[in-house]
């Protein structure tokens, strides 16, 4: 029974704290920054004290289950305004983590994903760069690597082309 009462009260918390985060959010939008500043100053001050009694039980807590319900405490004593930008800052990590794999595979075939295939070298080619791309040179290339937001690593990195048709493929 303590087990199916412990998952109801988990359950019910769950909605609560999504209704909460979800009230913050709009609340947050509606009111200027310097309330909402002078608001998270306020609620710092009188949690300060909370806090610090919660990290002197940090440092006693031994398992995980211990530790689990210490974070659950600290999600429960955050204001509305704490858990709007908690949740905000989870799903910007998560974003970057998305994207960052989505970089490191985007050039990469299903297949080879699957496989694993890492390549070592690159691939040989003929192509060389037109000579006129060349005589613009690197300080002309970097400007137009910051102008189109270009991000490039290694060594040999070839210059910044506007368009295929710059390429001049044979």
């Amino acid at each position: 029974e303590k087990e199916g009462n412990k998952v109801n009260n988990r359950a019910d918390q769950a909605k609560s704290r999504k209704a909460l985060a979800a009230v913050g959010t709009a609340a947050a939008h509606d009111k200027d920054e310097n309330k909402v500043k002078k608001e998270e100053e306020e609620d710092n001050n009188e949690n300060k004290e909370e806090e610090e009694e919660e990290e002197d039980t940090d440092a006693v807590a031994e398992t995980l289950l211990e530790q689990a319900a210490l974070l659950k405490k600290k999600r429960e004593n955050l204001t509305a305004n704490e858990r709007a930008k908690q949740q905000q800052d989870d799903e910007e990590a998560r974003i970057l983590r998305e994207a960052s794999q989505v970089q490191t595979n985007a050039l990469q075939a299903a297949s080879e994903l699957a496989k694993g295939v890492v390549y070592k070298k690159s691939l040989p080619t003929s192509w060389r760069c037109p000579k006129h791309v060349l005589k613009e040179g690197e300080q002309n290339w970097e400007i137009t690597r910051k102008k189109w937001h270009i991000l490039v690593e290694g060594k040999d990195c070839p210059p910044p082309l506007k368009s295929f048709r710059d390429m001049k493929f044979p």
